[in-house]
């Protein structure tokens, strides 16, 4: 969740009337000040650090419940689903040497065959055409490949850990 969106929730509780914090998202005082504080120590936090999956998660959260946002909604519930829908489709994270060995790998592959055509997309995968246009596979950074590489390949393939699906 952006910074501006915890600017723009910290505007409307501030802006809000204290002895009427019901009207918001149905709080208790308490449970507002549990909210502000919590948000208040995010947007301090996220200045030197970097915020969390679940500090995110949990903001976004809060903030429905403060503008009655999906009001219907089993906050609990979506928290999780949120959560783990994150941490699935999270890439990990290449360092320079592992980009740079993904980099000699394309390289030794292009030497190895006479390919018909190299295309890659984006930094992390490499399609490689071969038999007149007609096979293909590709090459991802995580040492896998997708498709089926020529089978006088596979042997140095297998020999350099790249894993065939």
């Amino acid at each position: 969740m952006k910074l501006k969106r915890y600017y723009q929730m910290n505007e409307e509780l501030f802006g809000s009337n204290l002895k009427h914090t019901n009207d918001i998202g149905g709080l208790s005082t308490e449970e507002y000040n549990e909210i502000n504080d919590f948000i208040s120590n995010l947007i301090k936090k996220s200045k030197d650090h970097t915020i969390t999956d679940e500090e995110k998660v949990l903001s976004e959260v809060f903030y429905m419940m403060v503008t009655k946002e999906k009001d219907n909604l089993d906050y609990d519930t979506y928290y999780h689903k949120r959560l783990s829908f994150i941490n699935e489709n999270k890439y990990p994270k290449r360092t320079n040497t592992e980009r740079l060995d993904f980099q000699k790998l394309v390289w030794w592959l292009q030497d190895k065959y006479d390919w018909n055509n190299v295309e890659t997309e984006g930094n992390n995968r490499v399609r490689f055409d071969w038999n007149s246009g007609n096979s293909s596979f590709w090459l991802n950074d995580d040492n896998t490949i997708d498709g089926y590489p020529p089978d006088e390949l596979v042997d140095s393939l297998e020999e350099k850990g790249i894993k065939m699906k």
